[in-house]
């Protein structure tokens, strides 16, 4: 599977106006029941990381996310980092990584001086982005 990916990379690199979005659907396309993640016994095939990235994507645009917007995405270190990633290039949105470790001022910090207007998080910090809200009027 490296070897594909890489392949995809090389010859997409070399074609031009191709982006990363567009390889990784040729992977899914090419390799639909190969893994693409595996975390302990949890494992994604291509197929459905194309699935759940796009949907993803699809439902940042829904919002009314636009090209170039900045996203932040505020996730552990799991297969729904690379889903947002990966949506994030779909949607020619600029992603915006913001360390999970991070706390209220370091937050307020980084998503205002990056413009950041849309946040991806897990559920564990819906209650300190519930408290960023009013503080950060950009983000929607």
């Amino acid at each position: 599977m490296r070897d594909l990916l890489g392949f995809f990379v090389v010859f997409f690199g070399v074609m031009g106006g191709v982006n990363m979005g567009e390889i990784l659907e040729a992977v899914a396309v090419a390799q639909p029941e190969a893994s693409a993640q595996v975390q302990g016994e949890r494992r994604t095939t291509w197929a459905e990381f194309e699935r759940r990235s796009r949907g993803l994507a699809r439902f940042l645009v829904g919002q009314g996310l636009e090209r170039q917007d900045k996203v932040a995405q505020y996730l552990y270190n799991s297969p729904e980092y690379l889903e947002s990633m990966a949506a994030c290039v779909r949607a020619s949105f600029v992603p915006v990584n913001t360390n999970y470790r991070y706390r209220e001022a370091e937050l307020l910090y980084l998503w205002d001086n990056a413009d950041v207007v849309g946040v991806m998080f897990q559920g564990c910090f819906a209650e300190r982005i519930e408290g960023l809200r009013g503080k950060l009027p950009k983000i929607r």
